[in-house]
């Protein structure tokens, strides 16, 4: 961060984000790159290095048209990005604490968090248009 001058703009660097979706963020407005927790202590040092460098370029282009323009994508390779896109891949699973199986499938579904209107939450492919039957029941992985 020091090498691309953000240290001295009072930016920070938190490795302690409790995230289960993503593995880095920017936050403009704090002025701190957010790392996942899991996943940065499990994953490959090249791969963390990426994801950092991935955040830095978001920190460097504040007023990019699109978080992952033209724009960004010039500075992202520019810093030494390999693959300047957002990912989700990891290379490290991040263990998720809920699971629920589809009643007519069963597809089994992971999540790290109760969905917010679980009552809702149905497998789509199976059901289409939501029943009581339709429903997902969560509960928790040991």
């Amino acid at each position: 961060m020091d090498e691309h001058g953000l240290i001295a703009k009072a930016w920070r660097l938190n490795p302690d984000m409790k995230s289960s979706r993503v593995l880095g963020r920017c936050k403009h407005s704090e002025r701190v790159i957010e790392l996942n927790r899991y996943w940065t202590m499990n994953a490959p040092v090249a791969d963390v290095e990426q994801v950092i460098l991935h955040e830095i370029a978001h920190a460097l282009t504040p007023d990019a048209e699109t978080s992952h323009g033209r724009e960004w994508k010039a500075v992202a390779r520019s810093i030494g990005v390999l693959r300047p896109k957002a990912s989700t891949d990891t290379s490290v699973g991040i263990p998720q604490r809920l699971r629920a199986v589809c009643p007519s499938c069963g597809n089994v579904f992971f999540r790290q968090r109760m969905p917010r209107n679980e009552t809702l939450f149905r497998h789509v492919t199976c059901f289409p248009v939501h029943t009581p039957e339709s429903v997902l029941l969560w509960e928790k992985v040991s």
